[in-house]
């Protein structure tokens, strides 16, 4: 007999999608790692509460004369390179990975479409992940100081 009820929620994959068997050709992602769209999302919520409390700051700075005592614009502009070139660094990494994985696949003959989507949508998530990142750390910092 089975010693857990089959119907008990808690069995069931989280997003309500069958599980992929691996043996069997399908390919099951990375639960840690979020997808392209719930990146883009995130950030759509993020990008105008830090905005909100960046603009105050940044026009209370043009008053001062001196740029070495302009923090926050500072602050912002280096992020935002920083973000941006960690982000290239992650896209590369993730499109090498994509490329080995999918090698593979084509030659072991277990290389199925919808694969690539799902490759093209880690390299994407991969290169926003930088940015997301600094975009909530900007947003706990900023409304810390308010």
């Amino acid at each position: 007999m089975l010693d857990a009820d089959p119907c008990d929620p808690a069995l069931l994959p989280p997003d309500g999608e069958p599980e992929h068997d691996a043996a069997a050709g399908g390919s099951k992602t990375d639960e840690t790692s979020p997808g392209a769209f719930h990146t883009l999302m995130a950030m759509a919520c993020e990008v105008p509460v830090v905005l909100s409390l960046r603009i105050p700051l940044l026009i209370g700075e043009t008053a001062i004369f001196s740029p070495v005592d302009r923090e926050e614009t500072r602050l912002s502009l280096s992020e935002k390179s920083g973000a941006f070139f960690e982000g290239v660094a992650a896209a590369q990494a993730a499109t090498l990975a994509a490329f080995l994985a999918l090698q593979a696949e084509t030659i072991s003959g277990r290389l199925f479409p919808w694969h690539m989507f799902e490759a093209a949508d880690m390299i994407f998530a991969a290169g926003l992940a930088p940015s997301l990142t600094r975009l909530q750390a900007n947003g706990d910092r900023l409304s810390a100081q308010g």
